[in-house]
């Protein structure tokens, strides 16, 4: 079902307000390269992109199903970036399986070096995931983490919400 609204937005469903991409009008396609055929860099190839009011709405949601490192627990699933063997960047859903302070003891390689005295310096947290160990990350570092389809609809709901309190602009209007 679609609605639409002024200035050429429209809104899909639940979905956010979104715009026809500027740089390929929409199709989905612009120039030819040889690793990407002629997919438009702007909007994936979507033909749509987030207004700045969707793009707000959109990172409001994203941050209400997020967790900060320091909160995360063991079992949390956490969306993390990933290598594949071909060099493309992707990612994929994770267990964490524990959380704890970088120190020399539990991480005697794992550190940065202090350019004035040339010591190692060991700070922020450890944050072990199902096959991947990140050293140093920082106690506000976000998580994207897995949620229940209810708890994702009102996350959703409360997006929406938001994205009605805010201009044109994609800042909160004045009174």
């Amino acid at each position: 079902m679609l609605t639409e609204i002024k200035s050429g937005t429209e809104r899909v469903g639940t979905q956010f307000e979104t715009m026809t991409c500027s740089r390929c009008g929409g199709s989905g396609h612009y120039s030819y390269c040889q690793r990407y055929g002629t997919t438009c860099f702007k909007c994936a190839g979507a033909g749509r992109v987030f207004t700045k009011r969707g793009a707000a709405a959109q990172a409001f949601y994203t941050n209400l199903l997020s967790k900060r490192a320091a909160d995360l627990l063991p079992g949390d699933k956490v969306r993390e970036t990933v290598v594949t063997n071909g060099g493309e960047l992707g990612s994929k859903w994770m267990a964490v399986l524990e959380v704890y302070p970088q120190t020399a003891e539990r991480n005697g390689g794992c550190h940065s070096i202090d350019p004035v005295t040339n010591a190692p310096v060991y700070s922020g947290l450890v944050v072990e995931l199902d096959g991947l160990v990140s050293c140093g990350v920082p106690a506000d570092h976000m998580y994207r983490v897995a949620a229940t389809a209810e708890v994702k609809q009102a996350a959703k709901a409360k997006a929406l919400e938001y994205q009605e309190t805010l201009a044109k602009t994609g800042t909160p209007r004045k009174r």
